[in-house]
């Protein structure tokens, strides 16, 4: 099973993610070697078994224990196809599977698929349904399944599933094919209308025996969800002994998984009377769990949130979960469970957080329902969605990535029966599905990959930090959880209180009882803040949600190697251990064709993961096996190596009116990019001494950035003193030893090369990830930018000297000019000071751009302004006369510096509208007139810690313009830390990415935040052109404080995450706003009340308007004629409509307004993207 998933991850490389366009034919004909060879060797891929040990599925025979992380892949239905095959090709839909996570998929089928219809072709069963459409999307994407028969296409799911190193379970779960479930529908138990236990018997022995050979169908369910009147105790007996001896009997291979009564919620007849079947260690149990189980939605909505999941906790572990405890434990598989991932539904929302707690602590292995978006056909309707399932209606990307992200604990074996190591803690958040980790002195949530270990012995003792003296001390109220060594104060012991028993709490100083708290909207620090319902449980009176204070301790033994557990790492990666893929850690929330513009760095890892698999191989017990793959893989590591030395070619940029663009195909190129210093006294990229090379880079491209505004200082190349300096002379003379020694432990091969040598091996490490690279002239004298008198501020000034300006951007124009991953220069950073005029500027200007032109007339030139990169507005009266051959770009720089902060504090909406003026007034004129050109806003960033308040509104408003207009743009910056600034060692940089060791992200959420700005929404077209003038009208509702687009779904409108999106129009105020491909339109209910889309479009709720001076507000009337305006609900990511913020009753901006109006801003966003 190992071999396999090793062979299976380098033919998905290969076959889907070809390095560069230089090596396009090389990776076709990589893609027909790969499937010759994975086609070859797949008779020997997969052969073991599995068994169960206590209460642990395992392998045999080494007895390593196999967790199902596994997703439900719904076949049963009346076209008995798996959904989903008319949107997208079966490969491409298994591949997601695993690039998901999953490790198995639960494939649903029906008893009559195979003992009445098994001679009916795919294509004659949507026939007979009508399904003309469906069938369409089958011959595009699948023909080669339309003349299979459905029993014939379910086993090449089977084996396609396979091929991806994905294990499958086959669930019988129903009779007739047809949507599941309900009491009286003659499928719910044995004797029912349509449920002949004979003929179920003889479909299990059919299937059993049809995957004898098919190893990596691993397990048979023998029924889903028994029910109805005629449920009983005494047959349940007698036919789920005779189904599990008919699977075993035929096919003894098999797990056999057997459900109970009530919809798979009830087991606790076997307390009184074991089933005592004697499988061979072959026996599995499976239960369900809804949020509308036992009709409980409700009880989630109208009584303490804490009481009500201490309630349903305790009722499964009495009706189901005691069954992995005792003196005769068995496997619990939690065969479905599942939540509408739009995130409306409150009720889900916190049935999902509290059932997560409890699959993470008992660490048991799940199915999710459901991997399918959409279905052919389900209860008489046609290519209805399921908001329940992973993937969008039209399957090509994640519904929810931020659902998916709280899958990443529980994908992970958090026990290993077989470990030797001590047992101890971690600390999970299920809200969010974060991991506590300490970074410095604090607490944080982030990805469970990197999570730290704690003990704590029970309640009124500490949390220490395992391996450490430290421990968790709080240090009041609002304020950051902190280690500290003072380990009994009543600071530092911790009790769980609430009824969930899941809220770790202690007592501040005044005896006021606060509780751990993370709230993922804000940043990524654990905070302590007063207990939410932990006093008023007892009575049932609280109704707020403790969600954010809910950090489940939960038992860990880290999992050996060879396990057999796909897992994502999220932002930054961590060392992954030997059982994981690269590729499995990749998975980002774009659509399946972005999936598949994957990095160069990848083939890199790869080589690793065929070494093991050669490895492996050699220590086979099979002697063929070992000499077939060793071989195989030798050949194919030949060619990746052939690969990874090819070189990388980026595309050459021009521009086109106001767009850059690829000068070959003319399709537009957006640059997304990330300010890196490299031009400080030290003269080193920064950071280099706190990670690897290749790590940063990494991580750059795991953001989401394509480019990496690079910044250097011309005394660098053009003083003699400092060309031939190498690294490590440079960090002597500064007497950075510190620095010193981390480039020596991180980036050793660095400290003997030239500081202009170290400069191009991080672009050229960039480049290998392909990142673009733009390389910024920022100062002369190697120091910190900015101010009037440091004499780098304009030609002429003491360190300015125009000669040698002229001078180092032909210098760095040549040495660049053969390496593609250098698509710009900019000639000079922030022009200013006392002696910037206009003259000088037009006159050097036009000698830079020429010197750079000359040398390197393949690269874009980017030109500033004056005032710091604020005003090109003398531009308006005397064009810039270059002839550039569509290279020229202008930049300019956007900060809240100097913004008075009252003015965003009191008057938000007023000063967005008059700041936005003046940049557009200075610099974003550009974009238009006669003759537009490209503005790259190269420099724009906040404090990431979030304190500022006036930042964080002045970056909602900048972030609105950025949309509207689609910019490109850098932000300042990724640094963490400056290895010496102006004067200080090891400053931090609160605007920095990374945090000051650059381990973690700064504010895990801020990237969030820019998800819609990575994306490109405007420019040269998507479509073709006869389609562009019909789509161009189309709007994406964003909402800047957030970063988040509104999604309609099924009426309902929520804030998502902007890798999807809905489609809107809007013909200006007073007008509609209609949702596309629909008839109906956006509406305001009430005050307080979800907006919602209804048909009816014709009244006054319908009607919305822009509002106050930002024109960020959207604005219609209720029923009773009252003003409202859509607000984001950041509790649960509805959106709602309430009184305008900030406005009068005649919506005119109040003079002086102490609330914040930007949860209120909303910007229509054209876009010509589908």
């Amino acid at each position: 099973m190992h071999i396999c998933m090793r062979i299976n991850v380098l033919y998905n490389l290969c076959l889907h993610h070809p390095v560069n366009r230089g090596s396009r034919e090389m990776g076709k004909a990589m893609q027909a070697l790969f499937v010759t060879l994975l086609f070859s060797f797949a008779t020997l891929s997969h052969s073991l078994p599995l068994s169960t040990n206590s209460r642990w599925i395992v392998e045999e025979p080494a007895g390593d224990r196999v967790k199902f992380a596994c997703v439900n892949w719904a076949a049963h239905l009346k076209p008995m196809l798996a959904e989903g095959l008319d949107k997208q090709p079966l490969s491409a839909i298994a591949r997601h599977v695993a690039l998901m996570g999953f490790n198995c998929v639960r494939l649903t089928w029906a008893t009559f698929m195979f003992t009445r219809y098994s001679n009916l072709t795919v294509a004659q069963s949507f026939h007979n349904l009508g399904l003309k459409e469906a069938m369409a999307g089958l011959e595009k994407y699948n023909p080669g399944l339309l003349d299979l028969t459905v029993i014939d296409a379910q086993k090449a799911v089977i084996e396609e599933l396979g091929a991806h190193g994905v294990m499958v379970v086959l669930d019988n779960q129903m009779t007739t094919p047809m949507w599941c479930c309900s009491d009286d529908d003659g499928n719910g138990f044995f004797g029912d209308k349509y449920f002949n236990p004979k003929e179920w018997l003889r479909g299990l022995a059919i299937v059993a025996k049809r995957y004898k050979d098919t190893s990596m169908v691993v397990a048979m369910s023998l029924r889903n969800e028994l029910r109805g009147p005629r449920q009983n105790e005494t047959e349940w007996y007698r036919y789920v002994r005779k189904g599990a001896l008919t699977i075993h009997h035929v096919n003894p291979n098999l797990l056999v998984l057997v459900s109970g009564l009530a919809y798979d919620t009830d087991f606790t007849f076997l307390k009184t009377k074991p089933l005592g079947l004697k499988l061979d260690k072959k026996l599995v149990y499976e239960a369900h769990r809804y949020s509308f189980t036992d009709s409980q939605s409700d009880l989630w909505l109208n009584q303490s949130v804490n009481l009500v999941c201490d309630m349903v906790i305790t009722e499964v572990k009495n009706k189901t979960g005691f069954l992995v405890t005792g003196s005769n434990p068995t496997p619990l598989f939690v065969s479905e469970f599942g939540v509408n991932q739009m995130g409306v539904n409150q009720a889900d929302n916190l049935f999902l957080s509290c059932f997560l707690a409890y699959l993470a602590e008992l660490d048991l292995d799940w199915a999710l329902w459901a991997l399918q978006g959409s279905y052919y056909l389900r209860q008489g309707s046609l290519d209805t969605e399921e908001t329940y399932g992973m993937l969008t209606a039209n399957w090509t990307q994640l519904r929810s990535p931020q659902f998916h992200e709280k899958l990443q604990l529980i994908q992970q074996k958090i026990q290993d029966p077989k470990s030797r190591k001590s047992e101890n803690k971690i600390m999970y958040h299920p809200m969010s599905g974060r991991c506590v980790r300490v970074d410095r002195n604090e607490t944080h949530a982030s990805d469970c990959w990197g999570m730290s270990h704690w003990s704590h012995d029970g309640d009124g003792t500490p949390v220490k930090l395992v391996g450490t003296p430290w421990c968790l001390t709080a240090l009041g109220d609002g304020l950051p959880v902190i280690l500290t060594s003072e380990c009994y104060s009543e600071e530092s012991t911790w009790r769980l209180v609430s009824g969930s028993k899941f809220q770790m709490a202690n007592k501040d100083e005044n005896g006021t009882d606060l509780c751990m708290d993370y709230d993922p909207s804000y940043s990524s620090t654990v905070l302590t803040k007063k207990c939410i319902c932990s006093a008023d449980d007892d009575s049932s009176n609280c109704l707020e949600n403790p969600e954010s204070q809910w950090p489940r301790p939960g038992r860990h033994e880290n999992a050996p190697s060879g396990t057999f557990v796909g897992r994502r790492d999220g932002l930054f990666k961590q060392p992954l251990p030997s059982h994981s893929s690269p590729v499995y850690d990749l998975l980002l929330p774009l659509s399946f064709s972005e999936q598949a513009i994957y990095n160069g760095y990848q083939y890199r890892q790869a080589l690793f993961e065929h070494w093991n698999l050669m490895t492996l191989a050699l220590h086979s017990d099979d002697p063929i096996r070992g000499i077939i793959v060793t071989t195989l893989s030798i050949i194919l590591l030949v060619i990746l190596v052939f690969v990874i030395t090819f070189p990388h070619t980026h595309q050459v940029l021009s521009t086109k009116s106001r767009w850059i663009i690829d000068a070959k195909s003319g399709q537009r190129v957006k640059l997304t990019c990330v300010n890196w210093p490299g031009h400080l006294r030290p003269m080193i990229p920064e950071g280099l001494q706190k990670k690897p090379l290749k790590d940063i880079v990494e991580n750059v491209t795991l953001m989401g950035f394509n480019c990496v505004r690079l910044t250097w200082a011309t005394h660098m190349f053009t003083r003699a003193a400092y060309t031939s300096l190498t690294v490590a002379q440079s960090l002597d003379r500064l007497n950075l030893k510190a620095a010193n020694a981390g480039l020596a432990e991180n980036n050793p091969q660095l400290l003997d090369l030239t500081l202009i040598d170290c400069q191009e091996a991080v672009i050229n490490e960039l480049g290998a990830h392909d990142i673009m690279v733009v390389l910024d002239n920022h100062v002369s004298q190697p120091e910190w930018c900015c101010s009037d008198n440091d004499g780098n501020g304009f030609f002429g000034d003491t360190y300015f000297r125009p000669k040698e300006w002229l001078k180092g951007l032909t210098l760095v124009a040549k040495r660049y000019k053969h390496n593609p991953s250098v698509v710009a220069m900019s000639m000079r950073n922030e022009l200013r000071g006392p002696r910037q005029n206009g003259e000088a500027w037009y006159h050097y200007i036009q000698e830079g751009a020429t010197a750079i032109q000359l040398e390197n007339p393949k690269v874009l030139v980017i030109v500033s302004g004056l005032s710091f990169e604020t005003d090109l507005s003398f531009l308006k009266k005397k064009p810039l006369r270059l002839s550039l051959n569509t290279k020229l770009v202008y930049e300019a720089h956007w900060y809240a510096f100097g913004d008075p902060p009252e003015k965003w504090l009191f008057q938000t909406n007023q000063f967005c509208a008059s700041i936005t003026q003046w940049f557009m007034s200075q610099s974003g004129f550009v974009l238009g007139g006669e003759n537009p050109a490209p503005l790259f806003l190269s420099e724009f960033g906040k404090d990431q810690r979030g304190a500022n308040e006036a930042e964080n509104r002045y970056f909602s408003c900048l972030m609105a313009t950025v949309a509207e207009r689609d910019l490109d743009w850098a932000y300042w910056g990724l640094q963490g830390s400056y290895m010496l600034r102006e004067g200080q060692v090891e400053m931090e940089e609160p605007y920095g990415l990374f945090d000051a060791n650059w381990e973690n992200a700064r504010n895990s959420t801020f990237l969030d935040r820019l998800q819609h700005v990575l994306k490109m929404t405007q420019g040269m077209p998507f479509f073709s052109s006869s389609s562009k003038s019909k789509d161009s009208r189309y709007c994406v509702i964003y909402h800047p404080q957030s970063g988040k687009c509104l999604q309609a779904d099924r009426g309902n409108v929520s804030a998502t995450n902007c890798h999807h999106w809905s489609l809107w129009s809007h013909d200006g105020d007073g007008s509609p706003i209609w949702l596309r491909r629909n008839s109906g339109c956006l509406a305001a209910v009430g005050d307080g009340q979800p907006a919602v889309v209804t048909t009816n479009c014709s009244s006054q709720q319908c009607l919305w308007r822009y509002v106050s001076s930002s024109k960020l507000h959207l604005a219609a009337k209720d029923d009773q004629g009252r003003d409202l305006c859509l607000e984001w609900n950041s509790s649960n990511s509805t959106i709602v409509t309430k009184k305008c913020v900030c406005l009068g009753d005649d919506l005119n901006d109040v003079p002086w307004c102490s609330e914040d109006p930007t949860r209120q801003w909303f910007k229509l966003i054209s876009t010509n993207k589908k």
